[in-house]
């Protein structure tokens, strides 16, 4: 399918392209947009994160901390604050019960609670967060967040793949670390440099720390897929390179998410039309 440039991310037979200024829905399989809705202020696409907690979208634009919350269900979207400054874009949550969630944005801004009947998030404290979601703290003990950028979490934080440096930055390693084991499984070499970037623009700035890469990744079933702005990589658990797929000439790609236990979505920039991306199912086996 064609669209303009945005965020993807998938949702069952649906994929969510976080444009601007809307939100576009399309199906899967007949290729069109189904639904379209209106965010009440524009954000900055190339700044935006998106976590997906069950039925609910948390749309963040880092840049300029606005942060918009979409119920699938209920088809609700609307805006809310989390803080006043931009929060670092790696986060990992997990639940405590039915209906609330704990998010730890890993960079000093602290922890905070969503609750999904009511559409709100809050701050939380710390005290409470050892008592109900304990894994965290030894998670912030292994994943350091000045050596380790997460790059992609399994839901509710079971299985976490990062992108490992040290402080100079002259290390690039991909790893996986078990939740609930507490402990990395693997950590091997990357097949390319990582570089601290941000990965749509290519640049560091006030608004890129150190906990970018330029480097997109997920996990589907036993495999790690890298996405790089040129070369898209397919490994298993040791880092022996499977497959691999390069961008077309004069074009990059642009997002990447999974779809289920066999494909991976990709979007790839129109070579002709740099504001066109063209999204496709990428079969890792």
């Amino acid at each position: 399918m064609i669209a303009n440039k945005g965020i993807i991310t998938p949702n069952k037979n649906q994929l969510l392209v976080i444009e601007k200024d809307k939100l576009n829905f399309w199906s899967i399989a007949d290729d069109k947009i189904t639904k379209e809705k209106k965010l009440e202020d524009s954000i900055d696409i190339y700044y935006t994160q998106v976590m997906k907690i069950e039925d609910i979208f948390l749309i963040m634009d880092l840049k300029s901390s606005k942060y918009f919350l979409y119920d699938i269900k209920s088809n609700i979207i609307k805006s809310i604050k989390i803080c006043t400054k931009a929060l670092l874009n790696e986060f990992i949550f997990q639940a405590v019960n039915e209906n609330d969630f704990i998010i730890d944005s890993r960079g000093g801004n602290g922890y905070f609670r969503f609750d999904k009947d009511r559409l709100t998030i809050e701050e939380f404290s710390s005290i409470l967060v050892r008592k109900l979601a304990p894994h965290f703290r030894r998670i912030e003990n292994e994943l350091f967040a000045g050596t380790h950028n997460i790059l992609y979490t399994s839901n509710n934080s079971e299985i976490i793949l990062f992108h490992h440096r040290d402080y100079d930055q002259t290390k690039s390693e991909i790893g996986v670390y078990i939740t609930l084991e507490e402990k990395k499984i693997t950590q091997f070499e990357a097949p390319e440099p990582i570089v601290c970037v941000n990965f749509f623009t290519g640049f560091k700035d006030e608004n890129n720390t150190n906990v970018c890469s330029n480097v997109k990744g997920c996990l589907v079933a036993d495999k790690i897929v890298l996405c790089y702005q040129h070369m898209l990589y397919v490994l298993d658990y040791e880092g022996k390179i499977l497959k691999t797929r390069p961008a077309k000439e004069n074009s990059r790609y642009w997002g990447l998410e999974k779809l289920n236990e066999n494909q991976v979505l990709v979007a790839e920039l129109d070579p002709n039309d740099p504001e066109k991306m063209f999204v496709f199912e990428y079969d890792i086996l």
